[in-house]
């Protein structure tokens, strides 16, 4: 590959139109101005083509695509096969980042001989009301391929999102986000983390994840979104045979996701069939001391109070709900 710009910045782009000019104009006020970025427009219905368009009149280092839709998974791989930087980092376009994001992922790349450097985050509301505390300490942490898969397995500040981490951009060589899934993240992350070697984390929320309420998390409950649990699946059968030491933290990690699933199919009214065939299935996952204290109240209850997990369940997700919309 032919390096022209030093970091690739790639925004998928869909129908976000009260969003993307907030999201962009952050890119564009980067310290650090050696970067391409690339709008790819994934067959937007609203406005959200034209202001790409408006954008790329203005800075040369804006490139447009404009294509038929095919997904979020669909538009980035569209980037990664033009993308012509030594860095890539991903912002999704209802989102923004701190002036210095790129500057800092850099310098911690670089300081540290890093494949993949990564910070911290925040919840915004629509309204730019910031929902969740975080250390912001600057602490910096540098980590090899088993700590980085242990702290992905964790789902803390490092966690499968493909945003807040800068990637060398050999890593995506022989590997794309998967079409045609829901939460392609989580089927891809960790196969970049298996190529890589050299890790490194900043306690430091320079990406903030704007939510808002036409997110897909807030859509009425599909059989796609059991891609969630496809994926994690995938990911954790992959990690054990990696590294057999973290069965039991695998087993925690698939279970948090079945009720994060459960939750949601719950309270996005699935179809019974859909809700009852995954209580069954993580009942079947075995308790052990990697399960969050959250998670081991949860398994207690599904052994024994069905009626009581269903409604902690759906009172838990109800006031996640509302603070994350910053209600």
């Amino acid at each position: 590959m032919v390096y022209t710009e030093l970091i690739s910045v790639i925004v998928p782009v869909y129908n976000v139109g009260p969003y993307l000019e907030k999201c962009v104009k952050s890119i564009l006020a980067q310290d650090h101005t050696d970067f391409g970025l690339y709008l790819i427009d994934d067959g937007s219905t609203d406005q959200s083509g034209r202001v790409c368009d408006i954008f790329a009149e203005k800075d040369p280092r804006i490139k447009v695509i404009h294509k038929l839709n095919g997904g979020l998974s669909d538009a980035r791989n569209t980037a990664i096969d033009q993308m012509q930087g030594r860095y890539v980092v991903f912002i999704d376009p209802d989102d923004h980042v701190e002036s210095d994001y790129l500057s800092t992922l850099y310098a911690l790349t670089q300081i540290n001989d890093a494949d993949i450097s990564m910070c911290d985050f925040q919840y915004v509301s629509e309204s730019g009301v910031i929902l969740n505390k975080v250390k912001n300490d600057g602490k910096i942490t540098r980590l090899d391929q088993k700590e980085a898969i242990k702290s992905l397995l964790e789902g803390g500040s490092i966690n499968t999102s493909a945003c807040m981490k800068m990637y060398k951009t050999e890593l995506f060589d022989d590997i794309r986000y998967p079409k045609g899934r829901l939460y392609e993240d989580i089927a891809t992350t960790y196969k970049l983390f298996f190529k890589a070697e050299r890790f490194v984390y900043q306690d430091h929320p320079l990406y903030s994840y704007v939510c808002r309420s036409g997110s897909i998390t807030k859509q009425k409950f599909t059989e796609k979104r059991l891609d969630a649990i496809r994926n994690m699946q995938e990911m954790c059968d992959a990690i054990r045979k990696r590294y057999p030491e973290f069965e039991d933290d695998c087993d925690a990690r698939l279970y948090a996701q079945y009720i994060s699933t459960y939750s949601s199919a719950l309270s996005g009214k699935a179809d019974k069939a859909v809700t009852d065939q995954l209580y069954r299935e993580l009942k079947r996952i075995k308790y052990n001391d990697r399960f969050k204290r959250k998670m081991r109240i949860y398994h207690m209850l599904s052994d024994r109070y069905k009626i009581l997990f269903d409604m902690c369940i759906l009172a838990e997700g109800y006031i996640q709900h509302k603070r994350k919309l910053g209600i």
